[in-house]
């Protein structure tokens, strides 16, 4: 499943790379001593919003308990508000509660640069010390941690407690997708919901992600998450026409088949259609 995904050809590698060792260690392990050879399973994943790092967190769990290395290979997600929030004061019982439910598969800490601060009161900080301080027990090895987050955030969490760099060393990164990549995941979208694109509308569909890709604000770019929008704004100007045209339940093949004008024109007015400001 995790090659099936669009892009992500490092991140493929990497865990590819990972679960070679991981099968080539259980051969060695009757043979000599690398039995004794542990594999460090947590990591960092870094990254734009939509580069699909909770969904490799799901297949990396997963991965993970097919080749023996979790028991059980479930995925708990959290972040900052997890930890604190309401537990304002109660890290250590909270930490230790999560940490339970993730035992056996992979426990994905979304934004997790917002546990460090620059606020040396932050419990945030007290949370990372805590993660840490679990890690180096070796009881503590039917689990994989995954921080996640922006590239640069998470440069500077590494920097505020070099241990987090020893204890993560698999550092997945999640690179934007290309014009290409858009529109595979694009297609992919609309052939899984059951409507046919022609040659017409793919072209128009290209040329509209193109414009989004090229207008894109860094800051906020979504990526896959904004082929999603595109899909959405595609199907309400879909149904507008239809519904303007009388279709009626008979009209399959016209139900189904996206038309080049049920694409928003590649222009930054239109643009905004699928980005409300």
């Amino acid at each position: 499943a995790l090659m099936e995904l669009t892009g992500l050809e490092e991140v493929k590698r990497k865990i590819e790379e990972l679960s070679t060792f991981a099968c080539y260690n259980a051969l060695m392990a009757p043979l000599t001593l690398s039995s004794s050879q542990d594999i460090n399973l947590h990591a960092i994943f870094t990254g734009s919003v939509g580069c699909g790092k909770t969904t490799v967190a799901r297949l990396y769990a997963s991965l993970l308990y097919d080749i023996g290395l979790l028991s059980t290979g479930q995925v708990v997600i959290a972040d900052r508000s997890s930890f604190i929030d309401k537990y304002w004061g109660h890290a250590e019982s909270v930490v230790g509660k999560i940490l339970k439910l993730a035992q056996g598969g992979v426990l994905f800490i979304d934004e997790a640069y917002l546990l460090a601060t620059n606020d040396d009161k932050d419990p945030g900080r007290i949370v990372i010390q805590m993660l840490l301080d679990i890690l180096a027990d070796d009881k503590n090895r039917d689990i994989a941690i995954v921080l996640a987050g922006y590239p640069d955030k998470m440069h500077e969490l590494l920097s505020v407690n070099p241990g987090l760099t020893s204890r993560f060393p698999n550092v997945f990164t999640f690179a934007d997708f290309n014009v290409s990549e858009l529109r595979t995941i694009a297609c992919a979208k609309f052939e899984k919901m059951g409507y046919n694109l022609g040659d017409e509308a793919e072209a128009q569909l290209e040329n509209c992600i193109k414009d989004l890709y090229n207008n894109r604000d860094p800051e906020t770019w979504g990526n896959a998450r904004e082929m999603e929008n595109l899909y959405q704004a595609v199907i309400l100007r879909h149904a507008q026409r239809c519904m303007a045209e009388g279709v009626t339940s008979e009209d399959i093949d016209v139900l189904i088949t996206i038309e080049p004008e049920d694409i928003p024109v590649p222009n930054v007015e239109n643009a905004r259609i699928l980005r409300p400001q």
